[in-house]
């Protein structure tokens, strides 16, 4: 009797103890590689869509600071001192300078939507930026009624060149 009440009085842990701890501590990783993975991805979904909206509003930026004060607006060039507009290869081109932007620029559409109560016309301008983001904004023609529009109703970029003249 006196090793059995040996064997039974020694301090230690079993195997199963062991197992059960193991188990346990690789549910808790697993749990924490999970929450870690899935905030990883939403932060890198939430980057990308963010640098592609900035994209978008800077091309907007660009385009609003060329057209807004225009004196003429056009697609037929008809000679010297007009600003030009251009999508060639995913990047929008002012006056033969490249605007330097991180994403491509799959189109940009230009609009003759109305004209205010002031007698100004308004462009609405769509952009869509790699990614399948599209951006919408309107441009008041600050110097131009829809009348003195040289243009179709609409004009996309990619297709053709906007000429502009500037006071």
């Amino acid at each position: 009797m006196g090793k059995l009440y040996q064997l039974k009085s020694q301090k230690g842990i079993t195997l199963v103890e062991v197992l059960i701890v193991v188990a346990l501590f690789m549910i808790v990783l697993g749990l924490g590689y999970t929450v870690i993975h899935y905030s990883r991805t939403t932060f890198d979904t939430g980057t990308t869509r963010a640098d592609t909206q900035q994209a978008a509003r800077l091309v907007k930026n660009y385009i609003t600071d060329e057209l807004r004060n225009a004196m003429e607006i056009t697609t037929d060039h008809s000679g010297n001192g007009y600003g030009v507009l251009e999508l060639d290869a995913g990047s929008l081109i002012i006056n033969e300078d490249t605007v330097k932007i991180d994403k491509q620029i799959e189109k940009i559409e230009l609009e003759v939507i109305e004209e205010n109560n002031t007698g100004s016309a308004i462009l609405k301008m769509i952009i869509n930026v790699e990614g399948d983001y599209e951006y919408e904004n309107e441009i008041l023609l600050n110097n131009l009624s829809i009348d003195q529009l040289d243009i179709d109703d609409s004009v996309d970029l990619a297709d053709e060149k906007l000429y502009y003249s500037n006071p």
